[in-house]
């Protein structure tokens, strides 16, 4: 069976938690950018904008590509596919749990699923609760699996 979470770039950007830090962190190249504009045309600040952008970009990049965007269970593995295009699998012995994980307040309005290995933790991306139940696909891999 194949499930699948659908991207959002609302929710998987801008959500509650380290999406609020990430958020507030582009004010450091947005300081940088000020300088140099209004107060200082320095090459200072344009080499600390670039740096600043460069590490920002890359971490958004490289956090998001890292979630899995489709999961296929068979009876003896997990296959995750990546939303870099990376392919993985996972053997059942291997899986922990899998968990449904809920953004937001009182109980959340987005939700991922988070599936746990002794190596490694996989997310899904970050789907409305509305469009997708995190919670039911927690449930019924945990069933399936006897987790």
């Amino acid at each position: 069976m194949e499930i699948e979470y659908a991207y959002s770039f609302k929710e998987n950007v801008f959500y509650v938690g380290v999406g609020m830090l990430r958020f507030f962190l582009w004010f450091i190249p947005g300081f940088f950018a000020y300088r140099f504009i209004k107060v200082k045309k320095s090459a200072l600040n344009i080499v600390l904008l670039s740096i600043s952008l460069f590490f920002l970009i890359y971490w958004e990049y490289n956090s998001l590509n890292n979630r899995f965007v489709k999961l296929i269970h068979h009876p003896e593995e997990v296959t995750l596919f990546k939303k870099s295009g990376e392919l993985v699998k996972i053997p059942i012995g291997s899986i922990e749990r899998f968990w449904s994980i809920s953004i937001g307040r009182s109980g959340g309005w987005s939700c991922y699923l988070l599936i746990k290995t002794a190596e490694a933790t996989y997310n899904s991306l970050i789907v409305r609760k509305r469009e997708h139940s995190c919670k039911s696909d927690a449930d019924y891999l945990n069933g399936v699996y006897r987790k």
